[in-house]
């Protein structure tokens, strides 16, 4: 079952690397980090495959992972069912009102 599973992972993510090259490593590790179960470490040996044949380029590969795994966590914050980015909903504890105790919303 769980043979069958990664096989089918590891079938789509050799189909989206290898038809969209960087950005399809790009595009795989923002759905990785979107917590949506498609594990980096499947992800990742595969580009890192391509890197030792030559198609691919080491610190392109490596860039196009990093910065598509850090991206979705600039937008992280929720305020009323909308994202907003990183620094504009960062407030202090100060600011923030305090939380009741049987508020279904707050937990």
């Amino acid at each position: 079952m769980i043979e069958k599973i990664l096989g089918i992972l590891a079938t789509f993510t050799i189909g989206v690397i290898s038809s969209g090259g960087y950005l399809g490593i790009a595009l795989l590790m923002a759905i990785e980090s979107a917590c949506i179960p498609l594990p980096s470490e499947i992800i990742m040996p595969f580009a890192g495959y391509l890197v030792s044949t030559g198609h691919f380029n080491l610190y392109l590969a490596a860039t196009a992972g990093a910065i598509a795994c850090a991206w979705p966590s600039r937008s992280t914050c929720t305020t009323q069912g909308t994202i907003e980015p990183l620094a504009d909903c960062q407030t202090s504890a100060a600011e923030r009102p305090p939380a009741r105790a049987n508020d279904p919303k707050a937990m």
